[in-house]
């Protein structure tokens, strides 16, 4: 890991999390990647955190647009985009887009509202678009997935990568409504027609849709996705205010965790019915 991923990793993958989980069920070689790019969520959203001074955030955000657009153009100058940059080039692949998440955390410093569910799904994906897919993108390149004449595999590869980045990012933005579910402590957004509930139930079945769309000999290979996806599950079938930190809720996390990743290396991975109320 290199210098600079260390202390934004470490800050985006507390013990216990999804994140830490997706990072721990990695093959690897897959490590490096989920690495520098969590550590880049964590930079990017730490712009926004409660408490910064607002033309601090505000520079910083700017900065990170023009970043944006250095990275498309494969000339990234911060250590993290360069060297995530190059990892992505040895691997064959084009560079994520973060303008659409830069502009999106504009609306979290703001506390903006996100007046319709329209605006729910374009903050979802924004994100998704940066973070989420080109993860799962990386994984099917290191698999070879895409290559010779199984377009079958790519293409339904990138429609659950599609799929679950949006039903993340809807949790992501529920969680930031409510004002819980963020490490980096930002800013809540607000709601004016529909309520974070409404966004949870919304995440919940799509992540079932996704699951559903991939196919199972594809599972092994994106296991440590599937756990990232098991386990956000279970965080949003938690009440806001149930505990999640007492040593129960450790040993439990890191019990279905394992169980996660063991079924997706069985080809067998498959979330709690949605009406589930015990997840164990």
């Amino acid at each position: 890991m290199i210098a600079a991923a260390i202390e934004p990793f470490a800050a985006a993958t507390p013990p216990g999390s999804p994140r830490y989980f997706a990072w721990l069920y990695a093959r690897p070689e897959q490590r490096p990647m989920v690495e520098l790019t969590f550590a880049l969520e964590y930079e990017l959203s730490a712009s926004v955190r409660s408490g910064i001074d607002h033309a601090v955030a505000h520079a910083r955000l700017d900065w990170w647009q023009a970043e944006a657009e250095q990275l498309i153009a494969g000339a990234a100058r911060h250590p993290l985009t360069e060297s995530l940059c190059t990892a992505r080039l040895q691997q064959g692949l084009g560079q994520p887009d973060l303008r659409a998440l830069v502009a999106t955390l504009r609306w979290d410093l703001a506390a903006a509202t996100l007046p319709s569910q329209q605006a729910a799904d374009h903050h979802a994906q924004a994100w998704s678009l940066a973070i989420f897919e080109p993860v799962v993108e990386s994984l099917r390149q290191q698999a070879q997935l895409n290559g010779g004449a199984d377009g079958t595999a790519r293409d339904a590869v990138r429609h659950f990568a599609a799929t679950a980045g949006q039903a993340l990012g809807l949790e992501r933005a529920s969680r930031r409504v409510c004002g819980s579910g963020s490490s980096e402590g930002n800013a809540a957004l607000t709601m004016s027609t529909i309520q974070p509930s409404t966004l949870m139930r919304d995440a919940r079945a799509q992540l079932h849709t996704a699951v559903a769309s991939l196919p199972r000999e594809q599972q092994a290979t994106l296991a440590s996705v599937l756990v990232w996806l098991g386990c956000s599950y279970d965080a949003l079938a938690r009440q806001p205010d149930q505990p999640v930190a007492t040593p129960w809720s450790m040993l439990r996390a890191n019990l279905r965790a394992w169980r996660f990743a063991r079924r997706a290396c069985r080809q067998a991975f498959q979330l709690p019915p949605l009406m589930s109320r015990d997840l164990l």
